[in-house]
């Protein structure tokens, strides 16, 4: 059996990960697929993207359960060329095809200098901006996007036609942390506001609409209703055009035939994605790159501050130092955080470890 989290308490990210493999395995998911998952989910807590970490499990065990996510299939390739694959992903885990894309991706790019795989009938993925860390590690420049379930509509309309559809833009330096731009394409994630309703928050007007197209504050309305595009008709414009790169062209569901994770319960998501891997050394010598890049990021660290104590951040900066702070002190977990995991646990009968970091919250 489960005993709650005390309230405010850290909890390591290995207990966490243990807890959610314990899960997955429960409900038939092999060892591996179990593992990329939970370490997909607790990288997102690390980062302090809770909206994409284990508040989503529950809803990805009923998807197993209803057969509408197949975690046995394995990626299949429907086409290939020398820098090109398009994989069918059988509606396993999204965060399973992913992986195996990007690793294709960067391998074909040492060859070729660029390469693309395209990915279709797959399930809702996590963070885009994972995948593209893939590519940093072999000194390539990963580059992610994603269609989504239709929440979002075109300017002055109130009829959803795309989804929140992400764009991750991942590159190597010489520092601590490479850079990392992780983004929707609405105001915010979904996710975001499903965290708002659990919280019982507001949420920023700006946001969202309701269902019938008026502004809203409330994250419940927000969730059956619409959510805006960044920067109005700028965003929805880069939201079709991530969505041809990775539904249209990948023969995946597109616009309003793209299932949704939460309401499509009697069909698969067939979402699809496309991830680009560049090799920096195709183009420039690796030294040469990191030297210039380099020179950028200083010019943007040497950013007068309008007030100060203020600095300027690198894309994706204030994730890493999050995510270190977290793996230092533990991932922070309520009672009501880790209620859901421990329900899970006791409704499989499962006795599910929880190692606690031994750091409270101040």
């Amino acid at each position: 059996m489960v005993s709650p989290a005390k309230t405010d308490e850290r909890m390591s990210p290995e207990s966490l990960a243990a807890a959610c493999v314990s899960v997955l395995r429960g409900v038939g998911c092999p060892d591996t697929v179990s593992r990329t998952v939970a370490d997909h989910l607790v990288m997102a807590e690390l980062r302090g993207q809770a909206s994409h970490g284990i508040t989503r499990l529950p809803t990805y065990v009923a998807r197993v359960k209803s057969g509408l996510i197949c975690p046995e299939a394995v990626p299949r390739v429907v086409s290939e060329s020398p820098s090109t694959v398009l994989l069918d992903a059988g509606s396993t885990f999204g965060h399973v095809a992913g992986k195996q894309a990007m690793e294709l991706c960067v391998s074909r790019a040492s060859a070729t200098g660029v390469a693309a795989v395209g990915v279709r009938n797959s399930t809702h993925f996590g963070l885009a901006g994972v995948y593209a860390l893939q590519a940093t590690e072999q000194k390539a420049i990963g580059i992610v996007c994603s269609n989504a379930a239709a929440r979002m509509p075109p300017a002055k309309t109130r009829t959803a036609v795309l989804g929140t559809n992400p764009l991750a833009i991942a590159v190597p330096t010489r520092s601590k942390y490479p850079i990392l731009l992780d983004m929707a394409t609405s105001a915010v994630a979904l996710g975001r506001i499903l965290e708002a309703q659990r919280l019982g928050a507001s949420i920023p007007i700006g946001w969202a609409l309701s269902h019938d197209g008026r502004p809203t504050v409330d994250p419940a309305e927000a969730a059956k209703g619409l959510l805006l595009p960044m920067a109005g008709p700028k965003g929805f414009g880069l939201a079709f055009a991530l969505e041809v790169l990775a539904a249209v062209l990948t023969g995946a569901s597109v616009g309003q035939n793209a299932g949704s994770m939460y309401q499509s319960w009697d069909r698969t998501e067939d979402l699809g994605h496309m991830f680009i891997a560049v090799s920096i050394e195709a183009f420039i010598p690796l030294e040469t790159f990191l030297e210039r890049l380099e020179d950028l990021s200083t010019q943007v660290a040497r950013a007068q501050p309008l007030e100060p104590g203020e600095r300027a951040y690198l894309p994706g900066e204030l994730e890493f130092m999050k995510e270190e702070e977290n793996r230092r002190l533990g991932i922070p977990m309520s009672d009501e955080r880790w209620a859901p995991i421990a329900q899970l646990g006791e409704v499989m009968g499962l006795s599910l470890r929880r190692r606690a970091a031994s750091v409270a919250v101040s």
